[in-house]
Order: structure tokens, then C-alpha cells, then sequence
């Protein structure tokens, strides 16, 4: 089972049926912006903790 945009897509024969593979591209390439900006946050966070600025409960 693999769930693909809130839809369960069933698997047969090891591929996943009705996928466009466009869509899942596009999908990639917002994951990894957002991974990106994460990064980014988590890199501002811990130049704040350095500084002491930022306490951590």
C-alpha cells in the first residue's frame, strides 16, 4: 500500500498504478525546496543558540 495524496494507491506487479509521473515530480521538487528552507531555519536557529539569544526549554 502507498499513500499518495491522501489516496491509497494500490501496488501490482512491484509499480504503482495511476501515478503520474509528472506529478511526482513536481512533488520531489516541493519537498526539496521545503527541505531547503527547513535547513536554512534550523542553520539561523543554531546561530541564535550560539548567541544565546535563542534559550531551549
Amino acid at each position: 500500500m502507498l499513500c499518495y495524496n491522501n489516496e491509497v494507491v494500490k501496488k501490482q506487479g512491484g509499480k504503482n498504478l495511476n501515478i503520474p509521473t509528472k506529478k511526482l515530480l513536481t512533488n520531489n521538487k516541493q519537498d526539496g525546496i521545503l527541505m531547503k528552507s527547513l535547513r536554512n531555519n534550523d542553520k539561523q536557529l543554531s546561530k541564535l543558540r550560539k548567541k544565546n539569544l535563542l534559550t531551549t526549554y
